[in-house]
């Protein structure tokens, strides 16, 4: 079967409603598979055939669960709606309708604290979690950063919002509705924007935070520790390092004296050589008189002789 007997028995299903799957449908089940007629009719549709079938295998899905399990439509049906245009309100011709707020930044920012104090309350932790969750999407979802530029979208936000407060939460098909619709405008939520925390996750968070402090505490006493230690360690050390300095300068002071001792017995020998050099050149000159007086006496005595020898001949 192609797309056109397809999207053609479709047509014919919810026109006709006939069938067991059929009977009790809501009136807001109702108005969204009419709309979906409304998509299939439009002459662009082609121009998206994944789309299209995508939403064909979404329907005949949701017709076994008899439409109960209709959240594929919705979000197809929002994509449809961004790509072709509304179905049945706010058409081209008419005029767009006046911006709620002046201040967009501070209005999502009062709103998401609104919402964060109603669900800490009493009556909000009393709240159904399938509830609890779309809020705290939604609190998310104002933390995106594109958000405040699309003014019309925060609007359409704000009287959802609203008007499932005055429901007290009960009705909350189309706050998932406009939950759909903010996902594909602004894509998926990032970890950063995932802000919101419960009390109990804030405490939680909190112990977590003490923990890391004590560790840290504990950490700082152990490197306080370590660091007293080593100081201790430094000081023995230096008291160590000043006694064998004090060595060094009594060792120091000692080679001083017995180098001053040596220079000054160095001083006394060179004096005592030069002494001895001088008697030995005195002596040399004694010698050396001796020497020239021996050679007159001796020449005087052979003079004598000699004068002897001539006597007994006279």
């Amino acid at each position: 079967m192609d797309f056109e007997d397809k999207i053609s028995e479709i047509k014919t299903e919810i026109q006709k409603k006939e069938g067991k799957e059929w009977l009790g449908l809501q009136s807001t089940t109702e108005h969204q598979l009419e709309s979906l007629v409304w998509y299939l009719d439009h002459p662009k549709i082609t121009e998206y055939p994944k789309l299209l079938e995508e939403v064909i295998n979404l329907y005949f899905k949701a017709r076994e669960s008899s439409f109960i399990k209709m959240e594929g439509i919705i979000r197809k049906l929002d994509q449809l709606q961004i790509k072709l245009g509304k179905h049945d309100y706010e058409k081209e011709d008419e005029p767009k309708k006046e911006l709620k707020f002046i201040n967009y930044p501070k209005k999502i920012k009062d709103m998401k604290v609104k919402i964060e104090l109603m669900l800490q309350s009493p009556y909000g932790t009393s709240l159904p979690e399938s509830t609890t969750e779309s809020l705290i999407t939604l609190i998310n979802y104002l933390n995106h950063p594109n958000l405040p530029t699309n003014k019309r979208l925060f609007d359409e936000i704000y009287e959802v919002y609203e008007q499932a407060k005055a429901d007290d939460f009960l009705k909350m098909q189309a706050f998932k509705d406009m939950l759909n619709k903010i996902e594909i405008k602004l894509g998926s939520l990032s970890e950063d924007m995932k802000q919101f925390k419960t009390l109990e996750e804030k405490q939680a968070d909190l112990e977590k935070e003490k923990e890391i402090v004590k560790e840290k505490e504990r950490e700082l006493e152990e490197l306080k520790e370590r660091y007293m230690k080593k100081k201790a360690d430094l000081e023995i050390e230096q008291q160590n390092l000043e006694v064998e300095r004090k060595k060094i300068e009594e060792v120091q002071k000692g080679l001083r004296e017995k180098e001053e001792k040596l220079e000054l017995e160095k001083k006394g020998l060179e004096q005592e050589r030069v002494n001895i050099e001088k008697e030995k050149e005195t002596i040399n000159e004694e010698r050396k008189e001796l020497q020239e007086k021996w050679e007159l006496i001796k020449s005087f005595e052979e003079k004598i002789e000699k004068f002897n020898e001539l006597e007994p001949n006279q």
